[in-house]
C-alpha cells in the first residue's frame, strides 16, 4: 500500500519518500501544488477542503491543476473526479459532467464514493474508487470497498491503526495530512515511520 501525503515543501517527507517510492507518494490538489519531481503522486480535487471551508468546487481551480502536470513526463497515479462530500446524488451528476473531460488528459480516474452509496453506484468507466464522505460511514463501508473493487484508495488516514486497517484490508493506497502537522521528526510522523518498518499490525494477519 501506498500512503499520499500533502507535503507543503517538507524534504524531510520528500527524501523519505524518494528512500521508499514505493510506499510513500504525494498528494496534490489545486489549492497545494507543488511539483512532483518524479515521486510517486495522484491528484486531488479540493472538494473536502472547499466543504470544510464553506465553499463550492471551484472548477477553473481544478482544470488549472491538471493543466499544470499534463506534460509532466512523470504521470499521476489517478486523479480525483470532482465530488460533493457526502451527496450521493451531487456526485453522480458531476461524474457525468467531468468524467469524460479527465480522461481526455489520458490518466486514470478515480471516482469518490459518499455517504448512502453501494457498489452498484460506481460508474463502469471508474479506475479507482476513493473512500470519501463522513468519517464515520466512511469505515464503516471501508471493507466493502475493497472487497468489490481491485483499486481502492481511503481517504483522510490519520493514524498508524488505521494505516494497518487499510493495508490489511487491501486498499491501494490512502491518504492523510495530519501526519506531518509537527514535521517529519514529530509525534505525528512516528507512525509513518513504524508503518514502513512494520506494514502490518502485528495482531492482525495481512489481508484478514
Amino acid at each position: 500500500m501506498m500512503l499520499l501525503v500533502p507535503v507543503h515543501g517538507n524534504k524531510d517527507y520528500i527524501a523519505a519518500s524518494e528512500k521508499h517510492s514505493g510506499r510513500l507518494g504525494v498528494l496534490i490538489g489545486p489549492s497545494y501544488y507543488r511539483k512532483p519531481r518524479g515521486m510517486s503522486f495522484a491528484l486531488d480535487n479540493d472538494a473536502y477542503i472547499n466543504w470544510r471551508n464553506g465553499k463550492d468546487f471551484d472548477e477553473k481551480a481544478w482544470v488549472k491543476l491538471l493543466d499544470k502536470v499534463k506534460d509532466r513526463h512523470h504521470p499521476p497515479m489517478w486523479v480525483l473526479v470532482p465530488d460533493a462530500v457526502g451527496d450521493r446524488q451531487k456526485t453522480l451528476n458531476r461524474w457525468n459532467q467531468y468524467s469524460d473531460f479527465a480522461r481526455s488528459y489520458g490518466w486514470p480516474l478515480a471516482f469518490a464514493a459518499q455517504d448512502g452509496m453501494v457498489s452498484s453506484d460506481v460508474p463502469k468507466d471508474a479506475d479507482v474508487v476513493f473512500v470519501g464522505g463522513s468519517t464515520s460511514w466512511k469505515w464503516s463501508t471501508v471493507k466493502r470497498w475493497c472487497r468489490d473493487f481491485p483499486r481502492v484508495h481511503v481517504g483522510r488516514v490519520g493514524s498508524l491503526e488505521k494505516l494497518w486497517e487499510c493495508e490489511s484490508l487491501g486498499a491501494e493506497s490512502c491518504d492523510g495530512s495530519g501526519f506531518l502537522r509537527e514535521g517529519w521528526h514529530g509525534r505525528r510522523a512516528r507512525g509513518i515511520k513504524t508503518w514502513l518498518s512494520v506494514p502490518t499490525d502485528p495482531q492482525i494477519p495481512l489481508f484478514a
